[in-house]
């Protein structure tokens, strides 16, 4: 129901005319909610349904991205942050919308925001640093170089 979905805004807070979406397309324009995403990122803490060996295999680096920044077998890899922990990571966005979702398996803590601005960047990285301190500010810091 389009009467559900929120109002995208441009960088000066104004309305951006909606787009809908017909065509499929993995890469982008996922439709959920911020509570069931985090479920999805419960469920990538908890194991995910695979066995240890797979599991096992998902947590680790399988393709550098940047500096600080790995590919696991399907998100973001962070991994060697302060206080023994790592970081699965996916981020998205179109033109007035940001996301970021990060689930910390070894403290099974986690994070998702859905911002309908253009300014979401700015509201995660002042959110993750505050929320998760040290950890944060070095996950903001790897994101930003």
């Amino acid at each position: 129901n389009e009467n559900d979905y929120a109002i995208e805004h441009d960088e000066n807070g104004e309305p951006i005319l909606f787009k809908k979406y017909y065509e499929t397309n993995a890469a982008a324009n996922l439709m959920t909610t911020a509570a069931d995403y985090a479920k999805f990122l419960i469920h990538i803490m908890n194991g995910g349904g695979l066995s240890d060996n797979l599991y096992s295999e998902f947590l680790k680096p399988q393709v550098n991205e940047k500096n600080g920044i790995d590919r696991n077998l399907g998100m973001q890899l962070l991994s060697k942050l302060p206080n023994n922990e790592i970081a699965l990571m996916h981020t998205g966005g179109d033109y007035g919308t940001k996301t970021i979702a990060i689930a910390f398996p070894n403290s099974k803590k986690g994070l998702v925001i859905f911002s309908n601005s253009e300014n979401g960047m700015v509201l995660w990285q002042k959110i993750i640093s505050e929320y998760f301190g040290e950890t944060g500010l070095e996950i903001v810091r790897r994101n930003l170089e």
